[in-house]
């Protein structure tokens, strides 16, 4: 059996039968707020990386320049935000969303994109901080033949963990057989790439360049050949008639 490997490098500045995702390195410059998060139509939180402290700062500013007579706060015994009308506002019910198309309500700790209650509102789960925690790396080009029961695609070519800090580099390398996926393609003329988060968005990386090397790995297989024994040779060299016999006597 012959097995020939390819590497290709892409990047994000320039532009087989089997194929994996050896080396990838990119900078962890996507924020945990994206542009897809906005609350509601009242206002906007701004892109950038947040922990709970100035996040509540946020919302607290931003509806504080709004006049809304609204407070949040932050346990940080149960990781939970709560929504407290102030004193003499007269607000006796409060209806805290998100737009539907926005992922807000899933790290603020809502179980759907709206909330409705009373003066004072603690969300059911805690906040939700840690961001982007896998890249999905897809290509509808290549066909792969892996499949991810979570989205029901078999488009993907690798997913890679993200356990960094903002702004650190993200290296990842395979160095498992069981991240190979089979190419159904019999030809490819080019290659297209996705990178997407666990819900389905595409991750921006901020104008920061990335690279990352696929191997193409392409498997021939070899007709045997039968080698006959020594034997079985001399027996068929006495079989052979002579071309010329010398008939003379």
């Amino acid at each position: 059996m012959e097995v020939e490997n390819r590497l290709i490098t892409l990047n994000s500045a320039d532009g087989i039968r089997r194929n994996s995702t050896a080396l990838s390195d990119m900078l962890f410059n996507f924020q945990n707020m994206s542009t897809n998060v906005n609350l509601s139509n009242t206002f906007t939180i701004p892109v950038g990386n947040y922990n709970a402290n100035n996040l509540i700062t946020t919302m607290n500013n931003l509806v504080t320049a709004g006049l809304f007579l609204l407070k949040f706060s932050f346990s940080s015994l149960t990781g939970k935000i709560t929504i407290t009308a102030n004193s003499g506002s007269g607000i006796s019910s409060i209806t805290f969303g998100s737009y539907t198309f926005s992922t807000f309500w899933k790290i603020a700790g809502l179980a759907t994109t709206s909330i409705t209650g009373s003066s004072l509102i603690t969300f059911p789960y805690p906040l939700n901080l840690l961001g982007v925690k896998k890249l999905i790396i897809k290509s509808q080009l290549l066909g792969v033949t892996s499949f991810d029961s979570g989205t029901n695609q078999s488009v993907i070519l690798t997913t890679i963990p993200n356990n960094n800090a903002p702004f650190t580099m993200l290296s990842y390398e395979t160095r498992s057989n069981l991240n190979k996926a089979l190419v159904r393609v019999r030809k490819i003329d080019s290659i297209d790439i996705i990178i997407e988060d666990e819900d389905g968005i595409k991750v921006d990386f901020n104008n920061t360049n990335w690279s990352m090397t696929l191997v193409l790995e392409n498997i021939r297989r070899m007709t045997p050949t039968e080698i006959p024994k020594l034997m079985t040779i001399l027996e068929r060299q006495n079989e052979l008639v002579p071309v010329n016999e010398d008939v003379s006597g």
